[in-house]
């Protein structure tokens, strides 16, 4: 039986998603939970939520040969789309790091790029894109490695709130304790992600603060409260407790003014940030966002929804996560449960950072132990096999001495001018087939050297590339060459017109290729696309007319 961990370290507790697999297929066992200590202004640690993590696997129990799959913060990668004119995976694996040099002002020798096909259209591919400093990574994965977890996948967790976004344009919200994730999603596929600093954490600290209460106690009221929608609150002065008699006690909003009206003020300003958000998602993407889904542990918050949703002005609701209950405050284990979710999907697509020095090296040690497994079922076959060994050594006597007899009459039958002589003994018949053998060789190979192995095309192309002139003179980009029986046809661009005026000319200088003629120049985005044609059998006619 085999086990997946989905692993999120949240802020406010840590969050593990229990996948078992049986058959094949995962199966969501369990969603566990534990909390991370809390002090009333900075947030927890790293550190601190990983010996949280540490207990919580100890607690569930380990088992042998399970995997695991641990989200890295959004806030701490920059994500973008790339846009590449071609569909072949390959000359989009080789071409990316070259398009994402020129958009980012960062050295790539000092970063982690990892990235996801979004879609192929027209023959051209749209690429997400993620990139992260190595600094990050190797502190997380360290950090895991001391509580003996090596995660299989490190992915963006911004990317995985697309399992909750299935058709339209929506925005998964992830509504967490110190942040929150906002996520373009259409056809369940993450197109643009953004973290926002601010979340249920800022929301305990305004209420403690407005109240003079602890931290643990303005916590426990928060979960108490009902936000108050924006038409319960009029001429800007928030509302104040229905129960204070008289209208003195009613105009000291400092005092009195209700828990959800404190929320909903403390609120406003991520608030704000989110729509700004998602209006210019809206704007670079060109999807029109039709829905909202709210996740994260804040999400439960009551009125939280309609809160939004008369601010945002869309409608928003809250998925089940697994088989729970939409309104259970299941929304906290959203990332966990798509990390363990994705992780087992041997098909699924992921930001997974766990690239070049990071690369996952838990399959080479499985490789080790099914080396080894197979090394002792060799080691019973064979044992197995020596008790056979003295009856099947003189059962295969027997036979070879049949052998011989027939080797003997298939080279007299075969080579009639043989020596019967010879013949009588099977050892000088083998030795007269080894030399007609290498007979036969010696003339076949002779044969091959004077017949060319070097298919004509790919000599013509290995001319054409070195006829054209080195980068450092001219930049070349060719997007379409074709080759017939009397021309060949090259479709290209460069930085311009100049640099295809010396690829032609440096084509004109290779006898082979010296009527090549541009033709087709446009000025393009990047440079200019021209075309280049080459009409083949001019030294034949010309060595004809000697």
């Amino acid at each position: 039986m085999a086990r997946t961990l989905g692993i999120d370290l949240g802020s406010h507790s840590v969050k593990v998603a229990i996948f078992d697999g049986k058959l094949g297929r995962f199966e969501l066992q369990e969603l566990r939970a534990a909390p991370v200590p809390q002090a009333d202004a900075a947030a927890p640690p790293l550190e601190q939520r990983l010996d949280v993590l540490g207990a919580l696997l100890a607690e569930i129990g380990r088992v042998d040969g399970e995997q695991s799959a641990v989200g890295f913060p959004t806030e701490l990668a920059s994500v973008r789309v790339v846009r590449l004119p071609f569909a072949d995976p390959e000359k989009v694996e080789k071409a990316l790091p070259v398009e994402v040099e020129n958009v980012v002002p960062f050295d790539l020798e000092d970063m982690v790029l990892t990235h996801r096909i979004d879609e192929v259209v027209g023959g051209k591919t749209s690429v997400v894109v993620a990139l992260s400093e190595q600094g990050p990574v190797r502190d997380l994965l360290s950090g895991l490695a001391a509580h003996k977890v090596d995660p299989r996948f490190l992915a963006v967790d911004g990317d995985l709130l697309g399992a909750f976004g299935r058709a339209g344009g929506v925005a998964v919200v992830d509504l967490g304790h110190t942040r929150t994730l906002v996520s373009l999603v259409r056809k369940g596929k993450v197109i643009a992600t953004r973290a926002l600093s601010g979340g249920g954490h800022a929301l305990t600290m305004a209420l403690g603060e407005a109240r003079g209460i602890a931290y643990a106690e303005a916590e426990e009221r928060k979960h108490r409260t009902r936000l108050l929608l924006p038409a319960q609150m009029s001429g800007g002065v928030l509302p104040v407790e229905d129960d204070w008699e008289t209208e003195d006690e009613r105009t000291q909003p400092a005092v009195h003014i209700s828990d959800g009206a404190i929320l909903a003020r403390a609120a406003l300003p991520l608030v704000t940030e989110l729509r700004s958000t998602l209006l210019a998602f809206e704007d670079s993407a060109g999807v029109e966002i039709d829905e909202v889904v709210l996740v994260g542990g804040t999400s439960a918050l009551a009125g939280l929804r309609d809160w939004l949703s008369a601010l945002l002005g869309v409608p928003v609701r809250t998925p089940p996560i697994g088989d729970s209950d939409p309104d259970s405050n299941s929304g906290r284990f959203a990332l966990a449960h798509a990390l363990g979710e994705k992780a087992s999907d041997s098909k699924a697509s992921l930001l997974d950072l766990r690239r070049g020095e990071f690369v996952y090296k838990g399959d080479i040690a499985l490789i080790g132990l099914i080396v080894r497994v197979g090394v002792m079922a060799l080691a019973a076959t064979f044992l197995v096999g020596l008790l056979l060994f003295g009856y099947k050594t003189w059962s295969f006597n027997r036979q070879m001495e049949q052998l011989d007899a027939d080797i003997a009459a298939a080279v007299l039958a075969t080579f009639p001018d043989a020596e019967a002589s010879r013949l009588k003994d099977p050892s000088m018949a083998k030795a007269i087939m080894q030399e007609k053998t290498t007979a036969t060789a010696t003339r076949v190979a002779n044969l091959g050297t004077i017949l060319s192995d070097e298919p004509p095309a790919t000599t013509m192309l290995t001319d054409l590339t070195e006829a054209v002139p080195p980068p450092d003179q001219a930049r070349i980009a060719v997007t379409e060459l074709t080759l017939s029986e009397t021309s060949i046809t090259m479709k290209a661009e460069t930085d311009g017109f100049e640099s295809a005026t010396r690829i032609e000319s440096s084509l004109q200088r290779t006898d082979r290729f010296k009527s090549a003629q541009k033709g087709d120049e446009k000025k393009s985005k990047d440079g200019v696309r021209f075309t280049i044609t080459i009409p083949l059998g001019v030294e034949s006619d010309a060595a004809s007319e000697g």
